[in-house]
């Protein structure tokens, strides 16, 4: 008995020591390209106003600015997400960089992993514009990212591929990419 406590100790010690030593820079959990037939300036546009989130990204309920202002940094919006069993679990959102026509980024306070997306936009030829979608997580600890980032890594790929193709669908006329 004496032993499992002892054992129970070192465990519990060495999970705080991790949960208190951080990384050095926020982790990237997701980085994803998509090229859409639309032009920069119409791709730009469309993914920067942020209240057409719900219509591509998958769970978001709604989306809605916080003061009516200019697309800058510093911009706060509030959002809700659709999770099984709890419902809608409302969150904070604000732009962090905006620089027209080439780099969107914003923060959330989700309480899980904090995560912070980064988009830039390229043209790729003349019809075409490649969007790259980043999203690091601001939990830096050993112990959430040897642990939970794991899960949100692999979950929000998927979500993140969808919202993706859900995008391109979406601006080039072609609808739920899906079928559902």
């Amino acid at each position: 008995m004496m032993g499992k406590l002892i054992a129970l100790a070192i465990v519990s010690t060495i999970a705080a020591i991790f949960a208190q030593i951080e990384l050095s820079s926020d982790p990237l959990v997701v980085t994803k390209d998509v090229v859409i037939k639309k032009n920069r300036s119409e791709v730009f546009g469309f993914v920067a106003n942020l209240r057409t989130y719900p219509s591509w990204y998958p769970g978001l309920v709604w989306m809605q600015e916080v003061e009516h202002s200019n697309m800058k940094p510093g911009k706060r919006f509030l959002g809700a997400y659709w999770v099984p069993i709890i419902g809608e679990l409302s969150e904070n959102f604000k732009i962090v960089a905006y620089v027209e026509n080439k780099k969107l980024a914003f923060e959330s306070d989700f309480f899980a992993h904090q995560p912070r997306i980064v988009m830039t936009f390229k043209d790729e030829g003349k019809e075409f514009t490649r969007m790259t979608w980043k999203m690091y997580t601001q939990r830096r600890s050993y112990f959430f990212f040897g642990t939970f980032y794991q899960i949100f890594k692999y979950t929000l790929d998927q979500r993140v591929t969808g919202a993706l193709l859900t995008l391109r669908g979406n601006l080039q006329g072609e609808g739920n990419v899906f079928g559902i």
